[in-house]
């Protein structure tokens, strides 16, 4: 990467920092985890929203950040399908941020990729996969169970939280 676009990404990096407070989980709060994934990368926000809110459109809740995370692929996983890499970015991001989803009442989980509320069931018989594909996406599925959630579809042009950490810094990386 060419060093003024180095610094100018640092830059913007520290203007989201400065812009952007985190609040602190709250029991009586909703936690919420949209995710997303590009073709080179992935990125998750987890908000929380009060109970009482929660039924609300999207665009109508109170959200408060908890956390942001994003990543890249590397190596074998640049080409993995779309759909393994979607259910990565929210494995990797209840792995990383344990802490946040481990909640009693569990947590809600929206992606644009609507396969993944069947992918993440597993009950649910996938005949439009390979084999190994899934059995690679039933692992991580199995891994998964261990948390409470619920899995929502949301619009791609809903889904801001999760889709700029996974496409903006694509552009930018």
């Amino acid at each position: 990467m060419v060093q003024s676009t180095r610094g100018g990404l640092e830059a913007v990096k520290a203007s989201i920092l400065a812009m952007v407070l985190l609040a602190h989980p709250k029991p009586t709060h909703v936690v919420c985890v949209f995710t997303d994934a590009s073709s080179e990368r992935w990125g998750a926000a987890v908000i929380q929203v009060p109970r009482e809110g929660v039924r609300l459109m999207l665009d109508f809740q109170r959200h408060q950040p908890l956390a942001f995370i994003s990543g890249c692929f590397r190596d074998a996983s640049l080409r993995w399908p779309i759909v393994e890499k979607e259910a990565f970015a929210i494995v990797e991001t209840c792995k990383r941020l344990v802490y946040l989803p481990l909640r009693p009442g569990g947590f809600k989980t929206f992606t644009d990729h609507r396969n993944l509320q069947y992918i993440f069931n597993l009950e649910a018989v996938n005949s439009g996969v390979t084999r190994f594909q899934a059995d690679y996406l039933q692992r991580w599925a199995s891994a998964h169970s261990a948390f409470r959630y619920e899995i929502q579809h949301v619009a791609r042009e809903r889904n801001v939280c999760g889709g700029i950490l996974s496409q903006w810094t694509s552009a930018i990386a």
